[in-house]
């Protein structure tokens, strides 16, 4: 099975893109591919606790329309185990499967 990792950017030099992809050749099971979004969102609107990451996360099937199934994880999520059981999770007939944050702070 190989591993596409859609990277959604605001701004990512191409040095640090380039970096990134060289774990291709590390890792042959995986592919980075980067969806520099830029300037798209300057005009969004941000509410609270909605910021331009929100958007994007709430955007992804827009932006990424080409996937069956995609797992997205925040930039300081570590996975401990094999990534694919949750490519693999069920969701029955649910569009979304969350987990609740575990660090909240107010």
């Amino acid at each position: 099975m190989k591993f596409i990792f859609c990277m959604v950017i605001i701004r990512l030099s191409d040095d640090n893109q380039k970096t990134i992809s060289t774990l291709e050749t590390i890792f042959p099971y995986v592919k980075f591919h980067f969806i520099n979004v830029g300037d798209k969102f300057n005009s969004a609107f941000e509410i609270d606790d909605f910021t331009v990451d929100v958007y994007l996360r709430l955007l992804i099937p827009l932006i990424i329309p080409n996937y069956e199934k995609i797992i997205y994880l925040d930039s300081d999520t570590i996975v401990k185990n094999d990534i694919s059981e949750l490519f693999h999770f069920k969701t029955l007939n649910f569009s979304i499967a969350a987990v609740k944050d575990a660090l909240v702070f107010n």
